[in-house]
């Protein structure tokens, strides 16, 4: 039975809910994951391994219960390249990444994630980028870059280079990830995907992991050392991975790139409510910047009822 206007419309509005949702928990991630890191209670590496065992246990449970649907043997191959790039390389260059590169650097690279997903989109899934996605992803970018200069200047110091480069090499594979994993949620629910992705990467991960998780001092874990790990477990992994391969879905990679524009504008309105920022003539500007930007890209995404 063919789908109706108006039902695909509550699809695309959901799709669009979820990466917002994405981008309000993955924003929080840039902070919380520093902090646990920086405050030597978990080394980034190890810092991995409860990202993946802890969120990849959740997608198990969360599968069992609601959708007991198996994969084809043939594409056992794709999901472990999914795996290797999504999960471990993504993961690990992040981490590593933001622990040896300022936060105002390791946002203004991600920044660049958006445009990767198109290029790759364009290449491998041969989709066409409309004028209102390329205004779209022009006027956000501007914004981004606008906002994130207003709190800091990207610091060419040499000590950042190795730290600025996997931060680059994270927006370039999270981006290939975003596009090669569309294939797979056509073919399957978003959690069946994302359970084996996960189940596939954690071999890699607990080899990887293992050396610095003998290193970990439980017993000088804070109390907000548990509320991060929790948070980059529960919400920046199993949330994000699970809401985003959810609108992935039904939409296209490259608007889903594009919603990580509004990961740094959510973060300075949370910073501006709480007091620990301060509204200024650049921010506003930035702010419509980014949200014309978006609602240009993703206008045409929701069909009009006939």
């Amino acid at each position: 039975m063919p789908t109706s206007p108006k039902t695909f419309t509550i699809k695309t509005l959901k799709a669009h809910l979820a990466l917002i949702g994405v981008a309000i928990f993955y924003s929080g991630n840039f902070i919380v994951a520093q902090d646990v890191m920086v405050g030597n209670f978990i080394p980034p590496v190890a810092l991995v391994f409860f990202r993946v065992f802890g969120a990849g246990i959740l997608f198990w449970i969360f599968h069992s219960i609601f959708i007991k649907e198996k994969i084809q043997r043939k594409d056992i191959p794709y999901f472990i390249l999914c795996s290797a790039i999504g999960i471990v390389l993504a993961m690990y260059t992040f981490l590593i990444g933001l622990e040896k590169t300022p936060t105002i650097n390791a946002s203004l690279i991600i920044s660049t994630t958006p445009i990767i997903v198109a290029i790759f989109s364009v290449f491998i899934l041969k989709e066409k980028l409309t004028t209102s996605k390329i205004i779209g992803l022009l006027l956000a970018g501007i914004g981004t870059a606008i906002l994130l200069s207003a709190k800091g200047k990207f610091e060419l110091h040499k000590d950042y280079i190795f730290g600025n480069s996997l931060v680059f090499l994270n927006a370039i594979v999270y981006g290939l990830y975003l596009v090669l994993i569309k294939p797979m949620l056509k073919k399957y629910h978003p959690l069946t995907v994302i359970k084996w992705v996960f189940t596939f990467a954690s071999p890699a991960i607990l080899l990887i992991s293992f050396p610095e998780l003998k290193e970990i001092n439980w017993q000088g874990f804070s109390g907000y050392a548990w509320f991060g790990l929790c948070y980059v477990i529960l919400f920046a992994t199993f949330c994000t991975y699970a809401l985003n391969a959810y609108a992935i879905k039904i939409l296209s990679p490259v608007i889903a790139g594009l919603y990580l524009y509004l990961q740094p504008f959510l973060t300075t309105i949370l910073s501006i409510s709480f007091s620990k920022d301060q509204l200024t003539t650049t921010k506003v500007i930035a702010g419509i910047f980014i949200l014309t930007g978006l609602f240009f890209a993703i206008r045409k995404t929701f069909p009009r009822n006939t």
